[in-house]
């Protein structure tokens, strides 16, 4: 027998052995306990897997609520620092504004002080005249409406104008209290000692219109008081007119 087939021999001898104790471990239930093993094992691994599966899920969710608050602080940051730039933008403005103001008064008052003021009569007369008013004067005390007629005459060039006392100073009848208003322009009534009846006598004269011009009552009290208000009445006329 030659070295080379005993070689071959051997060989053949231990794949037969080989396969010999597969048959073996087979029929003796070793593999089978080694296959369980395995499935145990996978098994375990599997679920560790899942575990960790589960947990980098948590952490990844975790992240982007994170990233989403991080994105939603920066937002709302960004409104506020725009907001903040507004109102300063808005003070600034403000402040400027001011400042022209404080600089426009600073100049008037300069202005002020360097012209003469002229007085509130003085300004008035430069602004209203009366010389085409007819003007007409129910009640009020005899003094009163003669100091009121002399400031007028003289400081706003009033020429016309008539007088309709108290009844408990003369006694008017309604169709002479016509004639004498129906050729005012404005008529006031002076409610400082003034009676009723004249009053009454006035309006319904008013709402018979017998007379069409408008009529005033004032509650103003002495000469400076009526004068004032006869001032605004007329200004407010040559507005609407």
């Amino acid at each position: 027998m030659t070295d080379a087939l005993f070689r071959q021999l051997k060989q053949a001898m231990v794949v037969m052995k080989r396969e010999l104790q597969k048959l073996i471990d087979a029929l003796s239930g070793k593999d089978r306990r080694e296959k369980g093993r395995l499935r145990r094992q996978l098994a375990a691994l599997q679920a560790e897997y899942n575990l960790l599966q589960n947990r980098l899920s948590e952490s990844q969710r975790l992240a982007n609520l994170e990233i989403r608050g991080l994105e939603a602080l920066k937002q709302e940051t960004e409104n506020e620092r725009d907001d903040l730039q507004l109102q300063v933008w808005e003070l600034e403005q403000q402040i400027k504004e001011l400042l022209n103001y404080i600089e426009a008064e600073q100049d008037q008052r300069r202005i002020q002080a360097l012209t003469a003021p002229l007085s509130e009569v003085a300004q008035a007369s430069s602004v209203i005249d009366l010389s085409d008013l007819y003007l007409g004067l129910v009640g009020g005390h005899p003094a009163t409406r003669q100091e009121i007629v002399q400031e007028l005459a003289a400081q706003y060039r009033l020429q016309n104008w008539v007088e309709i006392p108290p009844l408990k100073e003369a006694r008017i009848r309604k169709n002479k209290l016509k004639r004498k208003l129906s050729r005012c322009h404005l008529i006031v009534i002076i409610a400082d000692y003034m009676s009723h009846p004249l009053t009454h006598a006035v309006f319904s004269l008013k709402a018979a219109k017998a007379i069409t011009q408008e009529v005033f009552l004032l509650n103003c009290h002495g000469k400076t008081g009526v004068v004032r208000e006869i001032l605004n009445l007329v200004k407010q006329q040559k507005v609407e007119k």
